[in-house]
């Protein structure tokens, strides 16, 4: 069966919750990024209402998403950004094409309604640069993460 990629809705924020707790805990740090679940409900809401969210499926079942915030940049707003706050695919679906359609439709969204898409990437990910590079991206910046 063909995976495909849709919209997020609210339907699937109950499921987007449990899937950011094991980003969480993949993402590696000593504090969980999502460790307070009435918060991060509300923030993924926002997401889906006012920002951009793709959920992929395979059949009944959702197998990952990604998510970005649509904002002005801090010191242009002429900029309009999107910058990608999560992608995350089922361990037992990363070798399918879902992350490829997810990174796709994220990516076409973001030519059509945006002047700059940013995109992050863990240190441990599976997914290579080239993944990027191979849809337009180039290397920007780095980031590095002290925890104190």
């Amino acid at each position: 069966m063909k995976a495909r990629v849709e919209k997020a809705l609210d339907g699937d924020l109950d499921w987007m919750l449990v899937e950011l707790k094991k980003f969480s805990k993949f993402y590696g740090t000593t504090l969980q990024v999502f460790q307070n679940e009435e918060n991060t409900r509300r923030i993924v809401q926002g997401i889906i209402a006012e920002h951009v969210a793709f959920v992929a499926w395979k059949g009944s079942e959702r197998i990952g998403f990604i998510m970005g915030y649509c904002i002005p940049h801090p010191y242009n707003p002429d900029i309009r950004m999107l910058t990608e706050s999560a992608w995350w695919v089922q361990e037992e679906h990363r070798l399918s094409r879902a992350g490829l359609m997810l990174l796709d439709k994220f990516t076409e969204w973001g030519k059509d309604n945006v002047d700059w898409i940013t995109f992050s990437l863990e240190h441990h990910s599976p997914v290579k640069d080239t993944c990027l590079t191979k849809r337009g991206y180039a290397p920007q910046e780095r980031s590095f993460l002290l925890e104190v």
